[in-house]
């Protein structure tokens, strides 16, 4: 069986870097990006070899909706487990401006918060979408 393999974007080196090693304790492959601009060119080029997309809702440089904005231009690269993790991810105003910028985003955008006590809600979301 292959091991799956994480996509995850965070402008926060140090967040990064957290949630990268516990994603890598619970058995899967992670490659992580703090630029998005970078991030969406590698992501263009070894799309196939993802199985979720983990993209954070707070950058400078673009927000994640301007960041999965992008992604619907593409049709998501064919990626189907697409998720804006983010501490803003489920308030009204977020889901709001996602459902705004991106028709389907209902139907191919999950929505994961991001925090110390959010870590089981994270591996249980990788677990559902990758086994």
């Amino acid at each position: 069986m292959k091991q799956s393999k994480i996509f995850y974007l965070d402008d926060d080196k140090i967040l990064l870097e957290l949630f990268a090693n516990n994603i890598q304790e619970w058995g899967f492959k992670v490659d992580t990006y703090n630029d998005p601009n970078k991030a969406f060119e590698n992501l263009r080029e070894r799309a196939s070899q993802y199985d979720v997309l983990l993209i954070d809702y707070r950058m400078p440089i673009m927000n994640g909706i301007d960041f999965l904005c992008m992604l619907h231009e593409n049709n998501y690269f064919d990626i189907q487990n697409i998720a804006l993790f983010s501490s803003m991810a489920n308030t009204p105003e977020v889901r709001e401006e996602l459902e705004k910028k991106i028709p389907d985003a209902k139907e191919k955008i999950d929505c994961i918060d991001k925090g110390p006590s959010d870590l089981n809600k994270l591996k249980d979301y990788l677990v559902s979408k990758t086994y």
